[in-house]
């Protein structure tokens, strides 16, 4: 077995880092470090503030697993969570930050929580991705239904400075909280349906799904229209931000090939939600393809 093979075969990645550990040298090929732990003890690392620190670095255990989570920590609020998907060629690392946030005009339950997303591949594309994210966590639902981002930075996934670049984009992505929430508020009084003069909500939702506009690679209009119906039905409304939730549920709950799918849906309600104008022209022909 390969180690292609065994990183798709347990489905687990912790983090890669390209960065340097040491001054002078300069890699030809990018670094990936891959860390797999598996029922080990608190003790047998320094970076966890063991009982048995002292004696760890003293004898210089985990020195360069020490280095890496310190650089983490001076990027990474300490109240952040994180999980790692890797399906064998691309990885995402999503940390949320525990911090909750209400609009002035949310809805009974309504709390959203802020983080970023980190993404980078071995497919030759050579870079790291850091984009913002508002999780919505309605406590009617008691599950996440919304993950808005915006992209913040992308990046040569080798050389040095990655640790930094890093570090500034969670920064970038903080402080744009307070422009979503801005954009959330607008969101929730903006009648789509009365702003293109639209009768009825299944109308825009066609034309999202007809005109690609909501569009997921192999899935057919038409089965497009039936999830974000479907998803639409659970929260329905007529304002933007009803329509931006469809598109992140529809995400989060149906069932897509490949996890960069739900990804994908979950930019285009990003997008949505800033998007100026929408592109909802349909024709009643068109519209009826759609069964």
């Amino acid at each position: 077995m390969n180690r292609r093979d065994f990183l798709k075969s347990i489905g687990v990645l912790s983090i890669g880092i390209s960065s340097q550990l040491s001054a002078g040298s300069t890699p030809k090929q990018p670094n990936i470090l891959f860390i797999f732990s598996d029922d080990h003890s608190l003790q047998t690392l320094g970076a966890y503030r063991s009982r048995m620190q002292k004696f760890i670095k003293k004898h210089k255990i985990t020195p360069n697993i020490d280095k890496i989570a310190a650089q983490i920590m001076e990027g990474v609020p300490s109240n952040a969570r994180a999980k790692v998907i890797y399906d064998g060629y691309k990885s995402r690392i999503d940390v949320l930050f525990h911090s909750d946030l209400k609009p002035e005009k949310a809805v009974a339950g309504e709390i959203f929580k802020a983080g970023v997303i980190i993404t980078t591949a071995d497919d030759g594309s050579g870079s790291i991705k850091i984009s913002a994210q508002m999780w919505r966590n309605l406590c009617l639902n008691l599950y996440i239904i919304d993950n808005a981002k915006e992209l913040i930075t992308s990046r040569r996934h080798f050389g040095a400075g990655i640790a930094k670049a890093v570090e500034e984009g969670i920064k970038v992505a903080q402080s744009k909280i307070s422009y979503f929430m801005e954009k959330w508020d607008a969101g929730t009084i903006e009648d789509v349906c009365e702003r293109y003069n639209v009768d009825n909500a299944d109308t825009i939702l066609r034309a999202l799904a007809f005109n690609k506009v909501v569009h997921v690679s192999g899935v057919r209009k038409a089965e497009m229209y039936k999830r974000l119906k479907r998803a639409w039905e659970k929260e329905p409304g007529h304002s933007r931000v009803a329509f931006v939730n469809a598109v992140t549920r529809a995400a989060q709950e149906e069932p897509w090939k490949r996890w960069t799918d739900e990804e994908d849906l979950e930019r285009v309600g990003g997008r949505l939600l800033y998007a100026k104008v929408w592109n909802v022209d349909i024709t009643p022909e068109q519209a009826a393809t759609l069964g």
